[in-house]
């Protein structure tokens, strides 16, 4: 009995001696007291943070996006948010609270930054019809960790991280730094569109998708082979882009990119810097990757790209136009064409979208295509597999479905707006021209 006791002794003193990491608050002894103490302690951590928290959080149908946030104490706040320049510069006032409901909860319930993210009309951030990018606005209280609060979103579960800012960063938040960081980096990569990283002997090309807040790395391996890496989400940080969780290649997890010098570099979990390479020459032209790394030429409604020709522009406006003038038979508000490469098919298909309360919902048209390459020209050649089917829109498809089946065309990269957009330029009519956002 006396061996028993002291080996629970040692094992209790062994425990006491452990260093939590986390914090432990201090509750009441009963559940009702335990409640009220975690709410009061997530109330007045929030508050009283003297400069704010840097706020990050991923959504269930998009990438990650990052805020600034200041929270008084009568239950209203200051937000901005890497949404667009707009979130970025103006700050946003709303109201939140910190109630009970299973846990702790923190709710931003009025509308706004983050609210747009849940948005359903894809016309107001571009969301999902009927589900915007999948994002909470009530978020469980998990632990605190230094000077970080974690959270995590009631419906999607995502998590939601806020980190303790310093006077300097509040200043440059509500002081437009932020749009100054997001448009630097972008202007980085709008001018070294095809910027390098190694890894050992790997070199990885960059990819960035602005609209879904995600990148990916093209990987040239040691034998000439080429992969991709799945997309990370990231978000913007005010000295580059921090990967909300992580990009991993074997046994290296990137964190962030951000600015050394005039340069930028890649810094992965333990601290290690890896040197970002500029570049405009890709590893790959488009129409080498077409249908792999890409699989989608979008032309979003009424959104006409540079390095679009004048009569590329007709073939285009065709379709936008038209959903709003009655020349389908109905009048639509909203709507999109997109081709779809699905090269183990070798088909692509061209979808016509059309909705009537700005993308909530809506109907598709679809026109089905062989395709060939000529690898002497570098060019493809449609054949018509299906004609229209579904939706409402075919009539208004005309002019690309005919120029699809009449006109050869190459694909090259095009950066437009600080993005790299594919073109489409016929071979038999080289005045014509087309540029879409690529995905």
């Amino acid at each position: 009995m006396k061996k028993i006791f002291y080996f629970i002794c040692f094992v209790l003193l062994a425990m006491s001696c452990t260093k939590p990491k986390e914090v432990e608050l201090e509750l009441g002894a009963d559940p009702d007291s335990r409640i009220s103490d975690t709410l009061s302690y997530v109330r007045k951590t929030l508050v009283e943070a003297p400069y704010g928290w840097k706020a990050s959080l991923t959504t269930e149908y998009s990438g990650g996006y990052g805020f600034y946030m200041q929270f008084g104490n009568n239950d209203r706040l200051k937000m901005v948010a890497d949404l667009n320049d707009n979130t970025a510069s103006v700050p946003k006032e709303s109201t939140y609270r910190i109630r009970q409901i299973m846990a702790a909860t923190l709710s931003f319930d009025t509308y706004t930054y983050l609210t747009m993210l849940q948005d359903p009309t894809p016309s107001t951030f571009g969301g999902q019809a009927g589900k915007g990018m999948g994002s909470d606005v009530e978020f469980d209280y998990v632990k605190t960790h230094g000077d970080t609060l974690f959270f995590e979103g009631r419906k999607f579960q995502k998590p939601l991280k806020l980190v303790k800012a310093t006077k300097i960063e509040q200043e440059s938040y509500m002081g437009g730094g932020y749009e100054e960081a997001v448009n630097k980096f972008k202007n980085y990569f709008a001018n070294n569109p095809f910027s390098k990283l190694s890894i050992g002997d790997t070199q990885f090309e960059f990819g960035f998708d602005y609209r879904g807040k995600s990148t990916t790395l093209e990987a040239r391996n040691s034998d000439g082979s080429f992969s991709t890496l799945d997309a990370a989400v990231f978000a913007f940080t005010l000295k580059g882009i921090e990967f909300v969780n992580g990009l991993p290649y074997k046994d290296v997890i990137l964190k962030e990119l951000v600015w050394e010098g005039s340069g930028l570099i890649a810094v992965d979990k333990n601290g290690k810097k890896y040197s970002v390479n500029k570049s405009n020459a890709p590893f790959r032209q488009l129409y080498e990757v077409i249908g792999t790394k890409y699989s989608e030429l979008v032309s979003d409604y009424k959104s006409y790209l540079p390095g679009t020709s004048t009569d590329g522009l007709a073939i285009l406006k065709r379709f936008h136009d038209g959903l709003g003038n009655g020349a389908a038979g109905y009048y639509f508000n909203y709507g999109y064409m997109d081709l779809n490469w699905e090269k183990d098919k070798g088909i692509v298909t061209l979808i016509g979208f059309s909705s009537q309360n700005g993308g909530a919902s809506g109907w598709e048209t679809k026109i089905v295509y062989d395709y060939t390459f000529n690898e002497a020209t570098k060019a493809f050649t449609f054949k018509l597999k299906q004609g229209a089917s579904g939706g409402y829109v075919g009539g208004i498809m005309d002019k690309m479905d005919s120029f699809l089946k009449t006109n050869s065309f190459t694909l090259e990269y095009y950066v437009a707006n600080g993005v790299i957009c594919g073109m489409l330029r016929s071979v038999q009519n080289p005045s014509i021209t087309m540029t879409f956002d690529l995905y």
